[in-house]
C-alpha cells in the first residue's frame, strides 16, 4: 500500500497548505519527500540492463517545477530482475525475490525459502519476514482473513492520514497563537514540533492574509 500512503500524504499536505494560504513555493517546502515504487511486469529501458530504474519526475514549466527535489519514482523491471542472480545479502532483493517466485509458481513464500537455501539468513534474521509468514499462513487457511486483513490495512492508512491532519492543523493553531505574542522561532519550534520553515511559511501566509484585508 505505499503508493496509497504517498498519495493520502501528498493530498493532506496540499489541502492543509492550500487552506492557510501559502503560495506554491510554501506548499513545496511544506511537502514531505515522497517515494514511490512501481513494480513492473515489463522492461521500460531495454538498452540498460539494471532492474532497479530511478525515475525523476521533471516538469518543463515553473510552479510545478519546485517540488522536484521532494519526490522520487523508482521503477522495478521484474523481468530484468528474473534474469540476474540477487544478492542475497541485501534484505530489499531478498524480499523481492521471495515474493517474485512465490508469484510466477504459484507457490508460497516458505517453499521459497525450502527451494533456495541461500535466503537462510535472510529468513532467521528479518523479523518483518517473520511477522508476514505467519499472516499469510492464516489468510491462507481462511480466504475471508485475506480480505479482512485488506480492509484492516486501508482503514490504517485513511486514519493515519487524517490523524496526521488533525495533529498538523493543532501544532499549527498554537504556533499562530505563540506568534501573536511574538514569542521566538525556536521557542515555537520547541513547544509545537514544527519545523522553522513551516513556521515562516506560517508568517508568510498570515501576512499575506493581513494584506488582503
Amino acid at each position: 500500500y505505499m503508493f496509497e500512503r504517498n498519495l493520502v500524504e501528498l493530498s493532506y499536505t496540499i489541502i492543509e497548505s492550500t487552506e492557510s494560504g501559502a503560495t506554491v513555493d510554501e506548499m513545496a517546502e511544506a511537502m514531505p519527500h515522497i517515494v514511490i515504487i512501481n513494480f513492473l511486469d515489463f522492461s521500460i529501458r531495454e538498452d540498460n540492463p539494471d532492474w532497479l530504474q530511478p525515475a525523476h519526475m521533471t516538469f518543463d514549466k515553473e510552479p510545478r517545477r519546485t517540488a522536484y527535489g521532494k519526490l522520487d519514482v523508482f521503477n522495478i523491471q521484474l523481468p530484468q530482475f528474473a534474469e540476474r542472480e540477487p544478492d542475497f545479502d541485501d534484505d530489499g532483493e531478498c524480499w523481492l525475490y521471495v515474493m517474485y517466485q512465490a508469484h510466477i509458481k504459484k507457490i508460497t513464500p516458505q517453499e521459497v525459502l525450502k527451494m533456495d537455501g541461500r535466503l537462510e539468513r535472510f529468513a532467521n534474521t528479518n523479523p518483518g519476514f517473520q511477522q508476514f509468514q505467519t499472516r499469510f499462513r492464516e489468510a491462507l487457511a481462511d480466504p475471508e482473513l485475506m480480505t479482512v486483513l485488506r480492509m484492516e490495512a486501508s482503514e490504517r492508512i485513511r486514519q493515519a492520514g487524517m490523524k496526521k491532519a488533525i495533529e498538523k492543523n493543532r501544532d499549527r493553531a498554537i504556533a499562530l497563537r505563540m506568534l501573536k505574542r511574538n514569542r521566538p522561532i525556536d521557542e515555537i519550534v520547541e513547544d509545537t514540533g514544527l519545523t522553522v520553515d513551516e513556521i515562516r511559511a506560517l508568517i508568510s501566509a498570515q501576512r499575506k492574509r493581513n494584506a488582503d484585508l
